[in-house]
């Protein structure tokens, strides 16, 4: 009976250790994963005139974290021309600082809008938060 279980486990073994080269290796990369925590950060390109003209920026922002648009210069503060996120990402402006929900908002995603006095926009916006 030992010897059986025995022979057994050592045919099994055996089995086991030739199937690594049968089998293609899947990494995260591979298989398209993403390590949690690793897509925090997002784009916003911003500029002070419609069509993308005027004085643009591209700043780098932490998703779900509001900022104050002044931060980034007082020029930008309610002066917005045209304005969009990354693709796959949203953003809402607010017209308050520290995104103060109780005011009124503009939400915008990828391509964003080239043309915010259509939205009466151009002159509103003070602080924002991505996703």
């Amino acid at each position: 009976m030992k010897f059986s279980v025995l022979t057994t486990a050592l045919a099994m073994a055996a089995s086991v250790a030739a199937l690594p080269s049968a089998v293609p290796e899947v990494t995260a990369e591979s298989a398209g994963l993403q390590e949690r925590g690793t897509n925090v950060w997002t784009h916003l390109y911003y500029c002070t005139k419609t069509y993308w003209q005027g004085e643009c920026q591209n700043w780098k922002v932490e998703k779900q974290t509001c900022y104050n648009i002044k931060k980034f210069g007082t020029q930008f503060v309610k002066n917005t021309g045209s304005t969009g996120p990354d693709a796959g990402t949203f953003c809402t402006f607010y017209n308050a600082e520290n995104c103060d929900t109780s005011k009124d908002r503009l939400y915008a995603n990828y391509p964003g809008y080239e043309h915010l006095e259509g939205h009466q926009w151009n002159q509103k916006a003070i602080s924002f938060r991505c996703w």
